[in-house]
Order: structure tokens, then C-alpha cells, then sequence
């Protein structure tokens, strides 16, 4: 039993003549597949070359936006922190034995805006000094950190441990500090990234 493939060739089954074998098309049915396969192809490459135009010009729209809305976020933020911070007073007490400064921070990461408020007062207790900060969302008002520290005349400073020393993190639940270092690294979460 004998089936032709190609012209001139032959193919039996039980496999003992060896023979090369270029496939059952004719052969210019060959030269018509390749024509069709080269102009898909051609249509695939504009079709790739626009989607890729188009993936540009998105992804620089994207990065004009991101760098856009991070500024006016950072700008709204100082105004709030600032209007706060004159809210309470803050920026009257200015003087040569009391001070009170702000720092804001814009998080990108939890789309806040904190402020932290250190006052330092060294005649709130005779002949001694008081620290007061206080980490908060400028815009909500909630409070995240909280530190007082009162200086003590018979040890040094930093034997002294915090009055209070307290961090809420945004899960709600407070956790309690017992130095300047661990209040200050544990507010780092909302005064940076």
C-alpha cells in the first residue's frame, strides 16, 4: 500500500522506505501560505506599533499627574498644618524662654497629612524644662503620638524617662513608650515615606 505525498514521493506506512518528507501541500500552496502568514504579520506590527504609542503617551500623562498631584497634596498640607498651629497658639509663644515649632509631612503612602508640634518651655517648672510634641492629622485632628517630658534637677537628662509617652498607630490600638528615641522612631511611620 503506497500514498503520495508530494510529486516523485512516497510514504509506507509500515515505515521502511526512509525518505525525506516536506509535508502533504502542493508545492505552491507553500508560497501562498507564506504570503499569508508575512501580510498578518504586517498588520500585527501596526497594531503593536500603535498599542505602544498609545502605552507611551499614558504612561507620560501618568508620571506628569503623579508629579503633579503629590506637590499640590504637599502645598495643601503646609497650609493646613500651618492654619492648625496658629489655631492653637502656638506661634505666639515665641520668646527667649519658650518656644514651639512645626513640622508637616505629606504621606503619600497613607494619604494623610500629619503635623507635629514641639513645644519647649523651660520655665513650666521652677527652674526646669518641659518638652510637649504632639503627632496629629492636620486635617481630621486626630491624634497619633503624644510626649511630655519634665526635666528633674537631681538626674541627668537622659535619665530621665518621658511623663507621657504614648502612639496610636492608625489600627487604633495605643502602645506606650518609655524614651525620647522610641517616641521618635515610632512616629518616623507617619512623618516620612
Amino acid at each position: 500500500m503506497e500514498y503520495s505525498l508530494v510529486r516523485g514521493q512516497k510514504f509506507v506506512p509500515d515505515g521502511l522506505e526512509r525518505r525525506k518528507w516536506y509535508g502533504c501541500f502542493k508545492s505552491n500552496a507553500v508560497p501562498a501560505y507564506i504570503a499569508v502568514m508575512i501580510s498578518l504579520m504586517g498588520c500585527n506590527t501596526d497594531k503593536i506599533d500603535q498599542l505602544e504609542k498609545q502605552n507611551r503617551e499614558l504612561t507620560a500623562k501618568l508620571e506628569a499627574t503623579s508629579r503633579q498631584e503629590p506637590l499640590s497634596l504637599k502645598i495643601s498640607c503646609a497650609k493646613q498644618a500651618l492654619a492648625e498651629f496658629e489655631r492653637g497658639g502656638w506661634n505666639k509663644l515665641a520668646t527667649p524662654r519658650h518656644m514651639a515649632s512645626l513640622t508637616n509631612h505629606y504621606n503619600s503612602k497613607l494619604g494623610k497629612c500629619f503635623m507635629e508640634i514641639e513645644d519647649t518651655d523651660f520655665t513650666a517648672i521652677a527652674h526646669g524644662t518641659a518638652i510637649n510634641k504632639i503627632v496629629s492629622d492636620a486635617f481630621e485632628g486626630k491624634v497619633y503620638g503624644e510626649y511630655v517630658w519634665f526635666s528633674d534637677k537631681k538626674k541627668k537628662y537622659w535619665e530621665v524617662t518621658p511623663f507621657l509617652c504614648k502612639i496610636t498607630p492608625l489600627s487604633g490600638e495605643p502602645s506606650y513608650c518609655k524614651s525620647t528615641e522610641e517616641f521618635d522612631t515610632s512616629v518616623r511611620q507617619f512623618m516620612e515615606q
